[in-house]
């Protein structure tokens, strides 16, 4: 199932995307399949592929955790996202005003 998130599509790790993406054991998240051109997603510096672990250090291991974590979250607060991407993590960050 693919949830909209600020400019950006998601959807739940599967064993095809794990296997795809090269995800090690024990990482969980919720994967990014769109980035929309002028969303937050993209002010972030999401890309499609991207594996969200965490968002502003809650971890994110289902689409419907991730929902619940990001109904929360607002701009003017920061928002931090922990990525797994091509086989190394990151940090994402933006707040209004940056």
């Amino acid at each position: 199932t693919n949830v909209p998130w600020e400019g950006a599509r998601v959807t739940a790790l599967t064993p095809e995307l794990i296997q795809r993406l090269a995800v090690p054991s024990g990482i969980q998240g919720v994967v990014v399949t769109d980035v929309e051109e002028g969303g937050l997603a993209e002010r972030l510096g999401l890309e499609q592929g991207d594996l969200i672990v965490s968002v502003n250090r809650q971890r994110t291991p289902t689409v419907d955790v991730f929902q619940k974590v990001t109904k929360s979250i607002s701009t003017k607060n920061g928002v931090l996202l922990d990525v797994f991407r091509r086989g190394r993590s990151l940090y994402l960050s933006y707040q209004d005003g940056q």
